[in-house]
């Protein structure tokens, strides 16, 4: 059987305390064991058929890894990277790094979830709209190729039109 795509949880690590994340109880204290895929295990996948990697994390938010950058320059070049972040972990510099990282994958992206503007933190709780948007940003202005996730709640509706237009 050939592996075209795959995904991984790199870390069980997240800055947010999201109120449906299976790894939290009702969105409090974490719930699972604090675990990192060590760099030599990652290495250790054989990529050769493979033609995608997720990072979206179920457990935890990848660019919490502490070697996540170290992780994605092991990945081959002929396979594209898809991650998923709330974005609210790192600095901006790290953010362009990371953008750089990517541009020997073509295809790769990443997807921002921010779920409003002023109630962003209502779900993603502990995560800075702020400091999102900013590093969202940088991001993008590195090169990297950025989607926006946008969960629809009851409270962010009225969000929604400003969120589209920036």
């Amino acid at each position: 059987m050939l592996v075209e795509k795959i995904q991984i949880d790199i870390t069980t690590d997240c800055n947010s305390h999201c109120g449906g994340c299976i790894r939290n109880k009702d969105g409090g204290e974490a719930t699972v064991e604090l675990v990192h895929l060590p760099l030599e295990i990652f290495k250790k996948i054989d990529f050769k058929n493979v033609q995608v990697v997720y990072f979206n994390g179920a457990y935890g938010d990848f660019t919490m890894h502490p070697n996540v950058l170290d992780i994605v320059d092991s990945i081959p070049k002929h396979v594209n990277v898809d991650a998923s972040t709330n974005g609210g972990v790192r600095n901006t510099t790290w953010w362009k790094q990371y953008a750089n990282a990517l541009k020997k994958f073509p295809k790769s992206r990443t997807t921002f979830a921010i779920d409003g503007l002023l109630t962003n933190q209502l779900y993603r709780r502990g995560v800075d709209i702020e400091k999102v948007l900013e590093n969202a940003q940088a991001f993008i202005d590195a090169g990297g190729t950025a989607r926006w996730k946008y969960v629809l709640f009851e409270h962010n509706k009225f969000e929604l039109e400003e969120a589209s237009a920036l």
